[in-house]
């Protein structure tokens, strides 16, 4: 037999490799498909091998004034498997499920699925993926990160984000909401409230990121081409307490249940500055389920008929229109001269001859009709109710306030009856801030609730609400005297008008005012609003309250209910602050800057937190820290509580007891699970006792001192 030589056999390999080059070419210009390795090559040619995905800002989270979480993202996360033998990683590496039955034992205690059901659904014939419905969705963090742990190959965690607000039924109208667009799942839109103006704030803006995909149009694994990172959201912090507002919340609330009491509303005020603490209505919503009665506010866009809290800034333009007050007047009715009803004082008989200094203090109509027939004018009092800042539409904060109506212009009757609050109407926003001219030597301050945002990256601020205030409206001397009458007005017991407010512990003043109501062209019978304007303390307003209160009947709670939410609030304000001027005296030696623990070990972390004074609460029992509050970075308390969420998946319940609401707040907020909170101390119950497993969006009802 001829051998072959050396140089052939190279000759025949040569020809072959050309031969199979040859037939690669001629098949992929017909497929386009390589022929070797069976990729479609024409696909990545023209682009369509490559998908570009949109990589989804985070919102800007919304903070009170103590840095807790009101409204924020809550990330899930959703488990799919894919079936399909066709997906594989680079070098031909199974990116599928390899062995079903093994998943299945490894993954159904970790998302607590039976796993003859875990493992049917791994044994799908025909499906290129897989999910696991309920038992796959809503997985937390550290379900994740167990997940991953695995490391098993064809798994896939995808994040699912939602707007949540923690407290639920709280500061609503304030907050608004947000949800995500119907169209585009993935973008969340602010839609009411503060939400939706400060949307440019809290959106962010989104970045891209480019996959080479497989001949299906699915992504290849470790197949990015290009990113461009998304900018997160700003976070906007509020000028609203929470510990206040939980106060006025469960005031605003109690209230509400008196048979005869159809809405209420509240607000807590710092006198100098304009920052609201506190703002309250009933009826009002959770934003999380959006169970909305109606989108006016109650108490920046409901105008009403305030009654007598509008007549000392009738008392203030009479004194320094140079008006007597120590002259006297007939009391008990007053004829307006137009052949209608005469207007008479709430008593119906008045109180005989008395000077309008004691007009005021006891509540009369007839001193106003008096003042105003003789002494002010129309134009006089008109030019002063504007400059206060009524009638008019205004904004806090960004959220529009739709004036009350100016009915001056009408009769003599309509003008004496707006001296007493009556024929025009007024918003409780405008009243409180018309009530801070008390607290400003004769000048408003403009309400806001919006205090900073911050760049959610650098933390730098972008936007810093200032103190507005106005030009003087009345002398100081005019302040000084009508704030001696709205003293009495609370005080004496006597002539007062307003003393079921007194308080023993504070030197409150202030006004009260009933108010007819209007329905269908005509005042509704035995139908009420009753008010409250009250400063504290007196010789230096630290804060304003502002409650009202609609009656179906005429009601006893405005001689108890109101008075205790007053007075509880003065209480609850007048403490806040102090705490906080205490707070700032002597902080440096008793404060210290936070770590980042991110990534670290739990025993690090808790070393590190334990070694500056503070105490370490650990979530889980993994070994790696991918969360924690607060955030690394802040400034915070010896003594407090930092809470460390671990990579573990067994998560339980830990004793809350003696626990601050900021406490319980970072505690949820970590593991997901939604707040009632009762009461505005340290916890002294919980509703789901230590040691019970913890599962994404269960509910917590908390009771508090």
């Amino acid at each position: 037999m001829k051998k072959i030589s050396h140089i052939s056999l190279l000759q025949l390999a040569f020809g072959a490799v050309f031969l199979a080059l040859a037939l690669n070419v001629i098949y992929l210009s017909i497929s386009g498909v390589h022929f070797i390795s069976g990729k479609n090559i024409r696909d990545f040619a023209t682009g369509n091998g490559i998908t570009t995905r949109t990589l989804y800002a985070s919102r800007g989270s919304i903070y009170s004034a103590d840095n807790e979480l009101l409204a924020g993202d809550i990330v899930s996360y959703k488990l799919v498997a894919y079936l399909s033998e066709t997906r594989k990683d680079i070098g031909d590496v199974p990116a599928y499920v390899t062995d079903p039955a093994a998943y299945a034992k490894a993954l159904s205690p970790i998302l607590n699925m039976p796993e003859e059901d875990m493992l049917e659904i791994l044994q799908s014939e025909g499906q290129y993926l897989v999910e696991f419905g309920t038992y796959g969705n809503d997985l937390t963090p550290a379900t994740k990160s167990k997940i991953e742990a695995l490391g098993l190959s064809g798994l896939e965690l995808t994040a699912q984000t939602k707007r949540n607000y923690r407290y639920g039924d709280f500061a609503s109208y304030i907050l608004g909401f947000a949800s995500n667009n119907e169209e585009e799942h993935e973008i969340i839109e602010g839609k009411m409230g503060l939400e939706a103006v400060m949307e440019e704030y809290l959106k962010g803006k989104n970045g891209t990121i480019q996959y080479l995909t497989d001949s299906l149009g699915y992504n290849l694994p470790n197949g990015m081409t290009n990113k461009i990172d998304a900018k997160n959201g700003n976070d906007v912090y509020l000028t609203i307490d929470t510990n206040v507002q939980r106060d006025l919340e469960l005031q605003v609330n109690n209230l509400a249940q008196v048979d005869t009491v159809e809405s209420v509303w509240a607000a807590v005020m710092e006198a100098k500055t304009g920052k609201i603490l506190a703002i309250a209505t009933s009826p009002s919503f959770d934003p999380n389920v959006k169970d909305i009665e109606t989108y006016n506010d109650p108490f920046i866009n409901t105008p009403h008929e305030v009654g007598s809290v509008m007549k000392p800034f009738v008392y203030l333009t009479a004194y320094d229109q140079g008006v007597d007050l120590n002259q006297t007047f007939m009391s008990g009715s007053f004829d307006v001269g137009d052949g209608g009803q005469y207007i008479s004082d709430w008593n119906l008989s008045g109180w005989g001859t008395m000077s309008l200094n004691d007009g005021l203090i006891r509540s009369s109509n007839t001193a106003i009709a008096t003042i105003l027939t003789n002494y002010v004018s129309k134009e006089t009092l008109r030019d002063k109710y504007y400059k206060l800042g009524f009638f008019q539409d205004t904004t806090v904060s960004g959220l529009q306030s739709q004036a009350g109506l100016d009915n001056m212009d009408g009769s003599l009757r309509d003008f004496i009856s707006a001296g007493f609050g009556q024929s025009s109407s007024w918003t409780a926003l405008e009243m409180l801030k018309a009530y801070s001219v008390f607290a400003n030597d004769g000048c408003t301050v403009d309400p806001y609730v919006v205090d900073y945002v911050l760049d959610s990256a650098t933390k730098s601020v972008v936007l810093k609400t200032e103190t507005k205030k106005s030009d003087k409206i009345f002398s100081s001397e005019a302040i000084e005297h009508v704030k001696s009458l709205m003293s009495e007005v609370i005080n004496n017991p006597e002539k007062g008008s307003g003393t079921a407010f007194k308080m023993d512990d504070i030197h409150l003043f202030g006004k009260t005012g009933t108010g007819e109501l209007i329905e269908n062209g005509a005042y509704a019978s035995g139908k009420y609003t009753y008010s409250l304007a009250g400063l504290a303390p007196y010789d230096d307003p630290e804060i304003i309250v502002f409650t009202g209160m609609r009656s179906r009947d005429v009601t006893e709670a405005r001689f108890v209910a109101q008075p205790e939410l007053v007075k509880t609030m003065v209480r609850s304000a007048l403490s806040s602050l102090n705490q906080k001027k205490t707070g700032t005296t002597s902080q440096s030696n008793l404060e210290f800057t936070l770590n980042n623990f991110t990534n670290q070990s739990v025993d690090y972390a808790r070393s590190m937190v334990e070694y500056n004074k503070a105490s370490a609460e650990v979530i889980g029992d993994g070994q790696t820290i991918i969360d924690q509050l607060p955030k690394g970075g802040q400034k915070i308390a010896v003594n407090s509580k930092v809470f460390l969420l671990s990579d573990g998946s067994n998560i339980t319940m830990p004793d809350m007891s003696g626990w601050s609401r900021k406490d319980v707040s970072s505690f949820c907020s970590l593991t997901n699970m939604n707040i009632q909170f009762n009461g505005s101390g340290s916890v002294t119950s919980q509703s789901i006792p230590e040691g019970t497993a913890i599962t994404s969006d269960m509910e917590i009802s908390v009771n508090a001192t």
